[in-house]
């Protein structure tokens, strides 16, 4: 059986490394049946021809109608806004079974969507949020979640366990759902964690007029029950000594966020917009319509206590898990 792999970029191509390498190594099986060889596409053909040198027993495709043709599964490592016409005008259509795979950070709706039109034609599409950046694609430790239809995700769970650890977390779309919601967590956390590196910088020199190392607090904190990959990030680039004083206070993204507040309108999610706001304040942007839904937010969240939604009895438990301290219970 032949793979297709599409999207050499800098998750995309050590992902295909690995799968290569493990064909020629080991079998991968896809249920009862052997991936047996890999075919690359990439947009730009030089990474395609450098893939190609240092893997020659693949193949290089010469365009996504001849790849879709031959292949029985096919891995998408591309950009979201991309992946809706890619699948239906250029893979689905040349193909009589099979799966496709979208492993890119793609909107759930999206991959709903494409889940309920490719089944009627015998195409299983699975979508899998990858977690852990190009290191952790390079080391073949990705955090996989996974959506689609159960006994899919074990037809291809070998496949999945080359690149890393795979959890099975729903039905098709929550593979990048919880993808999404994990990004804006990313984006909660990095808005803490640069708050409180503004502060350790600020609030020594205004209580006893001297600097701490700042390095060294946040190494204490990430020992601490607050420490996190995340910090562990921050505290490797304070080490590299960059001068932050040459970096342009500009921080880039946001789209999972703006998806997020899309699809939970009614709920409020004061810390997501929170996250969205700071982005825009630091690109100069007008960022006047998320001020306003987290006032608006901040105020349905007095309606929280009468209609619970976990939030507040989650962060009961965990205080009383890591701090002992009292969780209160309803009495029968």
């Amino acid at each position: 059986m032949l793979l297709g792999f599409i999207g050499l970029g800098r998750m995309g191509w050590p992902m295909a490394h690995h799968i290569y390498e493990n064909i020629q190594s080991k079998k991968i099986f896809l249920g009862s049946e052997i991936i047996d060889t890999i075919s690359v596409y990439d947009v730009d053909k030089k990474l395609q021809k450098a893939f190609a040198e240092k893997h020659p027993k693949c193949i290089v495709a010469e365009n996504l109608r001849e790849l879709s043709r031959k292949a029985s599964i096919i891995w998408l490592m591309i950009p979201s806004k991309y992946v809706y016409e890619t699948v239906t005008q250029e893979i689905s259509p040349f193909m009589s079974r099979g799966f496709i795979i979208d492993g890119g950070n793609s909107d759930p709706r999206v991959s709903i969507k494409l889940y309920n039109s490719l089944k009627e034609r015998n195409i299983k599409f699975i979508d899998v949020g990858c977690s852990g950046g190009p290191p952790k694609a390079r080391e073949a430790d990705l955090a996989l979640m996974v959506g689609g239809d159960p006994q899919d995700y074990r037809m291809i769970e070998s496949l999945l366990k080359i690149l890393g650890n795979p959890i099975y977390v729903g039905p098709s779309g929550c593979g990048h759902l919880v993808k999404m919601l994990h990004n804006v967590l990313e984006y909660i956390i990095m808005g803490g964690i640069g708050e409180i590196y503004a502060l350790l910088n600020i609030l020594p020199q205004k209580l006893i007029g001297k600097s701490i190392n700042v390095k060294n607090a946040l190494k204490a904190i990430n020992n601490g029950l607050a420490g996190s990959r995340l910090l562990q990030l921050t505290i490797e680039i304070l080490e590299d000594d960059i001068d932050l004083s040459k970096v342009v206070p500009y921080v880039s993204g946001g789209t999972q966020a703006v998806w997020t507040l899309e699809m939970a309108k009614g709920i409020p999610t004061i810390f997501t917009d929170l996250a969205l706001l700071q982005r825009k304040v630091s690109r100069n942007e007008d960022y006047s319509k998320e001020l306003d839904k987290l006032i608006k937010d901040i105020e349905k969240l007095k309606t929280i206590r009468e209609n619970p939604d976990g939030r507040f009895e989650i962060q009961s438990l965990l205080r009383g898990k890591f701090g002992g301290h009292k969780v209160y219970y309803k009495l029968e």
